[in-house]
């Protein structure tokens, strides 16, 4: 009888252990997505400031993401000089200043106050900021054409660095 339950016991321990182990196994996605360089874009969609929802994806140029909101010191310092990058690459890259929680006509008015002019795009709900891990803003990512990520930094960045990153 003694037998019988340490083998019972064995068993139930041996399936636990597996599940737990199946948990840890690395999800495969479609197409090798993830958020790290060297990962392929995810599908995502933003609004514009109309509310509409559209998809940013490879078009065949590379896709700059930059994430921020009004509030953060180190976001408005660096808005100058991605304004003049996004203008000076207007046609050859996708660059989008995706602004995390905050209402458009909050953004709009800041950008006016500061008169800055940069595309920007909106993640009302943060999901976009969840899919691609974001933990610190501002952070920018850069993709390729092909939406592979060749690029990601949290903290500003400058012109000079997305046009090296750019490069390779």
């Amino acid at each position: 009888m003694m037998k019988k339950g340490w083998k019972l016991g064995g068993l139930v321990l041996l399936a636990l252990l597996s599940v737990v182990v199946w948990l840890r196994m690395p999800v495969a996605t479609a197409a090798n997505t993830g958020v790290l360089v060297g990962d392929r874009l995810p599908a995502f969609y933003v609004t514009n400031r109309d509310g509409e929802a559209f998809e940013i994806s490879p078009d065949g140029k590379p896709i700059v993401l930059n994430f921020w909101a009004t509030w953060c010191p180190p976001c408005r310092a660096e808005l100058p000089e991605l304004a003049g990058f996004a203008r000076e690459y207007e046609g050859a890259v996708q660059f989008y200043g995706i602004n995390l929680k905050e209402a458009p006509q909050t953004v709009e008015a800041f950008l006016e106050q500061q008169q800055v002019v940069l595309p920007v795009a909106y993640d009302r709900s943060g999901e976009v900021a969840r899919l691609f891990a974001i933990r610190y803003i501002p952070t920018t990512i850069i993709a390729d054409g092909q939406g592979i990520i060749t690029f990601r930094k949290s903290g500003p960045v400058t012109a000079a660095e997305l046009a090296d990153a750019l490069k390779k």
